[in-house]
C-alpha cells in the first residue's frame, strides 16, 4: 500500500445481512425469506426566527425510527406472528413486546447489530402478484427509537 492512499475498503451488502423478528424474546427463525429491509431515523428541523436575529436559529428533534422489510412466505408461521399482532393492538394481549433485528456482517470481520425494541406495526398488506410471483407480505412500522451493537 502506498503511503497516504487508503486501503480499499468493501462494502457490506445484503448477502452479508440478517433481519429478524422477536416476540417476547423468543426468535422467529421461521420467517427468514426476507427481501429487502430499511430502517430510518425520523429527524425533524424546527426554525425559530427572534426579533433583531437576521436569521432563523435551527434545532433538531428526534421523533423515533421508522423500519420496513418485506418478506416472502415459505411456511404458515408467518400468520402466527400476524395474529400476535393483531392481538396486540385489539389489546387481547397488550404486553407482548416485538423486536426487529438486522445483523450486518461486514467483509472486514466487524458486526453491527441494529435492534428495534418494542416496534409498532402499521398496514401490513399480504400481496399475490400473479401466478408466477412469491406470495409476499410488508411490514412497516415505527418504534421510539433503536440501538446499535457491536456483534
Amino acid at each position: 500500500m502506498t503511503q497516504g492512499v487508503p486501503a480499499l475498503r468493501q462494502r457490506v451488502r445484503g448477502q452479508e445481512s440478517e433481519v429478524r423478528m422477536i416476540k417476547d424474546g423468543v426468535l422467529y427463525d421461521t420467517i427468514t425469506k426476507i427481501t429487502n429491509f430499511n430502517c430510518e431515523l425520523m429527524l425533524e428541523v424546527v426554525s425559530q426566527g427572534f426579533l433583531g436575529g437576521t436569521t432563523e436559529e435551527k434545532d433538531e428533534i428526534f421523533n423515533g425510527v421508522k423500519y420496513g422489510f418485506e418478506a416472502q412466505l415459505d411456511g404458515p408461521e408467518w400468520f402466527d406472528m400476524e395474529m400476535a399482532i393483531l392481538k396486540r393492538a385489539q389489546r387481547l394481549t397488550p404486553d407482548v413486546q416485538f423486536t426487529v433485528v438486522s445483523t450486518l456482517y461486514f467483509p472486514d470481520g466487524r458486526t453491527r447489530i441494529i435492534v428495534i425494541p418494542d416496534a409498532k406495526f402499521g398496514a401490513i398488506p399480504l400481496t399475490i402478484g400473479s401466478r408466477k410471483d412469491y406470495v409476499t407480505v410488508k411490514i412497516d412500522g415505527e418504534a421510539s427509537g433503536r440501538e446499535i451493537q457491536e456483534g
